[in-house]
This record gives structure tokens, C-alpha cells and sequence, in this order.
């Protein structure tokens, strides 16, 4: 194909999607100012400094319990692990079919180390945030940092018997979750299989994150219309955004040369 050709065709593919893209612009902009005179109409009838108290309230009550979601979640992750070790002491190096087994187990178990950690930062971020309020009591204060503090110990323990067992498991493994570097140690250890794997997911969760900052950042400005929250929270959305855009272009800068 000329390049002529090859430009001929990529014009007329933007053509055909300029249409669909200039009417999800369309729907935005009205949706934005559905949600503008909305929230001007209800900052009318009810008080945004109410609101505010009542939501303060509201986190107050529900902060112990947030604390509490961390238990089965660390739970789930023992039981995985120890599933995990029983496969393993069963395993004679030959069935090709036990590793699968323990290797997606043991990602369960990452799966719920990883959810009892944000868990665990979300608690902790209330309880502090709502400190300076007064919104939280005295037995509260001490009790959520010091049982988050224990949950954040076991879940990193857990996060290291599972890195452990999946090393006895591949000997070529290296890295210890102690390590600062241990991510750097252990991508490095893998083969390419793994490598491209470790891609495809890095490249979805890349995705997820820019767009998630985004629909946080939406929010955030659509908030300060009714409670005037400050720059501050649309800052912090764009953040991740920002490090996940330049994070990934200068890193494929990189590897280009």
C-alpha cells in the first residue's frame, strides 16, 4: 500500500469516528450542566455546611466498622495460603497440574492481602482526617490506628510467606518483599512469559487508573459547585493521572532507545 493511500484511510477513519466522539463530547457537556444546575438547586434548599456535618456524622459512625472489614479479608487470605502449602506438601514435582492450582491461590491471597491494605489506609485516613473535627472519639482514635497498625503487620507477613512459597516453588525467583528493590529483583527473575503477562497487566491497570482519575477529578470540580471543598481534592485526583501518564510515556522513551 502507498503512503498516500495508507493517509487516505486514516483520514477517513477518523471521519467515521469524529461523529460518535463530537456526540459523547455533546452528552458530557449536558450532563455537566444537568449536574451544575442541580446542585445549585439543591445547594438552595439545603444547607451545603449541613450536608457537610451530616457526612461527617455519617464517616464517623461507620469509621469502626471499616476498620472491622479488614478481618475477613485477612482471613480469606490465611485460608488461600494455607490451601496453598497443603497442594504443595502434596506436590511430587511431577503434576503439572498442582502449580496452577497453587499459583492461582496464591494470587487469591495477594488479591485479599491487597484489599485488607487499602482497608487499612482507608480507616487510618478517616480516623485522621476526622481527628481535627472532632468527629471522633477518644477510644476510637487509639483503637483504629493500633488495630490498623496489627492488620498492616499481618497482611505484609502474609505478603511475604506467599512471595516465599511461590520461590520454593520457581528456585529461579529472586527477591525478598524486605528488599526496597525487590519488585525490580523479581521482574527481572522472570522469563518472558511471565514478563508479557506482567505487560498485559501493567497496561490495564494503567488504563483503569487514568480513568478513574479522571472520573474522580469530574467529581471533585462537580462537588466544589455545591460544597466548596477547596483545590486541594482536584489536585490530588489529577495526581495518579498525571504520574501514570508520564510514568508510561517517558518509560516507553526508554525503552525506544
Amino acid at each position: 500500500m502507498k503512503p498516500m493511500d495508507k493517509q487516505d484511510k486514516i483520514k477517513q477513519e477518523n471521519r467515521s469516528k469524529l461523529p460518535a466522539f463530537l456526540l459523547l463530547v455533546a452528552l458530557g457537556a449536558a450532563a455537566g450542566a444537568v449536574i451544575a444546575i442541580s446542585s445549585n438547586w439543591l445547594a438552595a434548599v439545603v444547607s451545603p455546611w449541613e450536608l457537610t456535618r451530616l457526612a461527617t456524622l455519617a464517616l464517623s459512625i461507620a469509621l469502626p466498622f471499616v476498620a472491622l472489614l479488614c478481618v475477613p479479608f485477612l482471613i480469606a487470605a490465611m485460608w488461600c495460603l494455607r490451601k496453598s502449602q497443603t497442594l504443595f506438601a502434596r506436590w511430587d514435582g511431577d503434576d503439572e497440574r498442582l502449580p496452577e492450582q497453587i499459583e492461582r491461590r496464591l494470587e487469591w491471597a495477594l488479591l485479599w492481602v491487597s484489599t485488607t491494605q487499602f482497608l487499612v489506609l482507608l480507616s487510618l485516613g478517616l480516623c485522621l482526617s476526622l481527628l481535627p473535627l472532632g468527629a471522633v472519639g477518644t477510644s476510637v482514635a487509639l483503637v483504629v490506628p493500633i488495630s490498623c497498625a496489627v492488620m498492616m503487620f499481618l497482611s505484609i507477613q502474609l505478603q511475604r510467606r506467599v512471595v516465599d512459597l511461590t520461590r520454593r516453588m520457581n528456585p529461579e525467583k529472586q527477591g525478598s518483599v524486605y528488599d526496597v528493590k525487590f519488585r525490580k529483583k523479581w521482574y527481572s527473575s522472570c522469563d518472558e512469559a511471565e514478563r508479557q503477562r506482567i505487560g498485559e497487566a501493567a497496561y490495564a491497570a494503567h488504563i483503569a487508573t487514568t480513568y478513574t482519575s479522571l472520573a474522580l477529578w469530574v467529581v471533585m470540580v462537580l462537588l466544589n459547585i455545591f460544597i466548596p471543598v477547596g483545590p486541594l481534592p482536584v489536585l490530588a485526583a489529577l495526581v495518579p493521572w498525571s504520574a501514570g501518564q508520564l510514568t508510561y510515556l517517558l518509560h516507553c522513551i526508554h525503552a525506544d532507545k
